[in-house]
């Protein structure tokens, strides 16, 4: 019986119904889209997590540097154990896809950092190799570099022969998650560190561990406050809150997204409401027709929150479905550089819905109370 009440009510004006439904399409499909990129800003990307922790400059967490000299305070603290660091020779943030960032590691770093992967062999190798370098997977299918190559790269950091190419011998490749932390090179801190002209006993990050992770915050306090009216302020964390905290100094995208989205459903939510109020004054007969027939008022009531339902419900399904169509692409394009970062899973899939019941309801119940509370007797005297 709904059903059919339904179908008569949607496809009355087909044009409008279908105008009515492109817009839904069109807004749960931005929807899916800006979502998909909520790990970035969450900080759950791939294998990034909140035990391991991070030192870096607190007024330029990107390019900035602090002495290594602050890795003999942490050392000084009983909780921190295996420490290790990193430092940018070269990095290019406009043109990583034809520069590739170059990161000087220490012995250490992959018992730290234990989500770069790359086998025994490939890393007896390296650290063999003063001049050695691990080439991200997704680097080296960029350029082609495999195991054996040996790479000049011109870089912004001088060395001590006045020169700025580096050269290095490619002794493997590294993986990890997000893919999007392949696109680098890793060389030997300890090379750069005796070839470089500049920045000699400072490095871009020290990264360790602690015994007990519940220890987090107090940590943190404990060195940040320590370097705090220093010339080298630093700012500690989890991976986690490191990369929320370098996102933030960029804006706050989430706060601009969940705007926009916010906009764009409240515009839809006027749509499509006014689309339901217009279409059951232009069915105040039909209506009074139907309820002198039988049909009781709770029936007519259902039968148009139905018909919001089906509107928006039908329009969000499309919308979410292309998403779920969409992202893969998204990543196949970027060459899987977006895989971890650009994720529309099922929790955000069942979000959609109850957003799309939630205003189809809105939408759909004043004009259902309208048809519920009309008169038999003051609609057929209206004609």
């Amino acid at each position: 019986m709904y059903w059919i009440l339904v179908k008569a009510g949607v496809f009355r004006k087909k044009v409008r119904s279908l105008l009515t439904t492109f817009s839904v399409i069109v807004a749960f499909f931005l929807y899916g889209l800006l979502h998909s990129a909520d790990p970035l800003f969450n900080g759950a990307v791939g294998e990034i997590n909140a035990e391991r922790m991070i030192m870096m400059p607190k007024h330029d967490m990107m390019f900035g540097r602090i002495p290594q000299s602050h890795i003999n305070y942490l050392e000084s603290i009983d909780s921190v154990t295996d420490i290790a660091w990193i430092d940018m020779l070269s990095m290019d943030i406009n043109s990583m896809m034809e520069n590739i960032p170059i990161f000087a590691i220490s012995d250490d770093y992959f018992e730290v950092m234990d989500r770069f992967k790359a086998s025994a062999d490939e890393k007896e190798a390296f650290f063999s190799n003063r001049t050695g370098a691990l080439v991200g997977k997704a680097a080296a299918d960029i350029k082609g570099w495999k195991t054996g190559d040996l790479i000049s790269i011109p870089t912004f950091s001088a060395k001590n022969d006045g020169t700025n190419v580096w050269e290095f011998y490619v002794e493997g490749i590294y993986t990890t998650s997000p893919a999007a932390d392949e696109l680098g090179i890793m060389v030997r801190h300890e090379y750069v560190e005796e070839a470089r002209a500049n920045n000699k006993g400072t490095v871009s990050m020290i990264i360790f561990n602690l015994d007990d992770p519940t220890k987090a915050d107090q940590i943190s306090n404990i060195i940040d406050n320590n370097f705090k009216n220093s010339a080298y302020a630093t700012f500690t964390g989890n991976e986690i809150t490191l990369s929320q905290k370098m996102l933030s100094d960029i804006g706050n995208i989430k706060l601009i997204i969940t705007s926009i989205i916010s906009a764009v459903f409240f515009t839809l939510l006027l749509v499509t409401a006014n689309t339901m109020s217009q279409s059951v004054r232009e069915r105040t007969s039909d209506i009074a027709i139907l309820k002198s027939l039988g049909y009781k008022d709770i029936q007519i009531f259902i039968s148009i929150l139905l018909e919001s339902n089906f509107i928006i419900l039908i329009g969000a399904a499309f919308g979410l479905g292309f998403t779920v169509m969409t992202v893969p692409l998204i990543d196949q394009a970027s060459g899987g550089l977006t895989g971890g970062l650009i994720v529309f899973d099922i929790f955000q899939v069942l979000r959609g819905i109850l957003i799309g019941v939630l205003m189809a309801s809105l939408a759909g119940i004043l004009p259902a109370y309208q048809a519920y509370k009309l008169k038999v007797v003051d609609a057929l005297a209206k004609g």
